[in-house]
Formats: structure tokens, C-alpha cells, sequence
């Protein structure tokens, strides 16, 4: 094979081989966005980014942002108590949507979702029906 031939194959196998590895790197980033999705933070978690933002946003200082931070922690039990009080609501309108959602799919389709419910919620924690 020529010099030229030579450059040309090692040139398609380089462009290749990025294309191979861009598509790995582009499935592998959309695979941790989607479970960092379905792990959700603790509420100290969420405390610690909603002040993190508003730090940032509202140019806190760190005794205001401290100050904050005891505010929503004092909070958390009310917090709670309020969405455990519309919880069966929610849970009687996912149950809607499912099956409003099961009366648009074939019988196999049906047994797809609900295997998915079930995983999505399994790893949610939830203990609601889906």
C-alpha cells in the first residue's frame, strides 16, 4: 500500500475511532445524568444546595447563610408533615395518570411499564403504589 493509502486508512480509523469513543462518553454522561435523576438527596442535601444557591444569588454572608440553613432546618419536621398530608392525593393522581397512560398501550406494553414502574420506584425508595 502506498504512503498516501497508508495516511488515508490511519486517517478513517482515527475518525472512527472518536466517533466509537464520543458515542461511549455521550451514552455513559446521559447514564449518570438519568440516575443521578433517580437517587434523590437527603434532605440535608437539599437544605445545603438551596443555601449554596442563594449565597451565590443573593450575595449572603456566611453568618447569613448560616442563618438560613437553621431556618429551613427548623422547618424540616413541618416540612414533612405537610407533604405526608397531600401524599395520598398525589398518590391517587399517579395512579390516574398510570392508568390513563396503560389504556393507550398494547398488553406487552402494559407489562413493559409496569416493570419500570416498579424499578423506578424501587430505587426511589418509594413505598406508593405506582
Amino acid at each position: 500500500m502506498s504512503p498516501r493509502g497508508k495516511s488515508m486508512v490511519a486517517l478513517v480509523l482515527a475518525f472512527g475511532l472518536g466517533g466509537v469513543v464520543g458515542a461511549f462518553g455521550m451514552r455513559a454522561s446521559q447514564l449518570d445524568r438519568v440516575g443521578r435523576l433517580m437517587h434523590r438527596p437527603t434532605p440535608e442535601a437539599r437544605r445545603n444546595f438551596m443555601v449554596e444557591v442563594m449565597r451565590r444569588r443573593l450575595d449572603l454572608t456566611p453568618e447569613q447563610a448560616d442563618g438560613i440553613r437553621k431556618v429551613f432546618e427548623a422547618h424540616e419536621g413541618e416540612r414533612k408533615k405537610a407533604f405526608d398530608k397531600c401524599r395520598p392525593e398525589h398518590d391517587a393522581l399517579k395512579e390516574q395518570i398510570t392508568q390513563e397512560i396503560d389504556a393507550l398501550l398494547t398488553p406487552e406494553q402494559r407489562e413493559k411499564h409496569k416493570q419500570l414502574r416498579e424499578e423506578l420506584d424501587s430505587r426511589r425508595g418509594s413505598k406508593g403504589k405506582s
